[in-house]
């Protein structure tokens, strides 16, 4: 009966060995993601605290909020920032991205159409704040905020 014991003790010894490893793994390749996202934004000389977006999605399938970084790539696949299951989407569909002068929008495949404020957009398309976006099917607006106030960072006199 001692070996049984044994044997489930060391048995749960390295179950619990392995999931702490995966755990910090994990941690690890998080951090590193952060600290790649904060380096871009540090590199273009933008104060990375200070500058926060939020897309909402405004269609009738869902209403969902995502939060924006430095640098967020939209579209279908897992490796995206913004992460959003509809078969509209591209793989990686677009690119939302901080630059001095504010957020960007750039569209990855030329066959996937995104149109800004009801306009077809072409290249990259500067984003102010109350800009509806469309993503093939989906329905994006964007809310841009400085120092986690109410008042708009870029584009407040273009707000709806």
């Amino acid at each position: 009966m001692n070996a049984v014991y044994s044997l489930a003790a060391l048995v749960i010894r390295y179950v619990l060995a392995f999931l702490l490893v995966l755990l910090l793994v994990r941690l690890v390749l998080m951090m590193r993601y952060e600290r790649r996202v904060s380096r871009r934004a540090v590199m273009q000389g933008l104060p990375i605290a200070s500058y926060h977006g939020m897309l909402v999605r405004c269609d009738r399938k869902a209403d969902s909020r995502y939060g924006l970084a430095a640098d967020n790539m939209i579209g279908r696949s897992k490796r995206c920032d913004v992460v959003i299951r509809d078969s509209s989407m591209a793989p990686i569909h677009a690119q939302i991205y901080l630059r001095e002068s504010g957020y960007h929008l750039y569209g990855f495949d030329k066959r996937s159409r995104i149109w800004v404020n009801g306009q077809l957009s072409q290249g990259r398309v500067p984003l102010r704040h109350g800009d509806e976006i469309s993503l093939g099917d989906v329905k994006l607006k964007i809310f841009l905020f400085q120092n986690e106030s109410d008042e708009p960072l870029f584009g407040q006199d273009d707000a709806n």
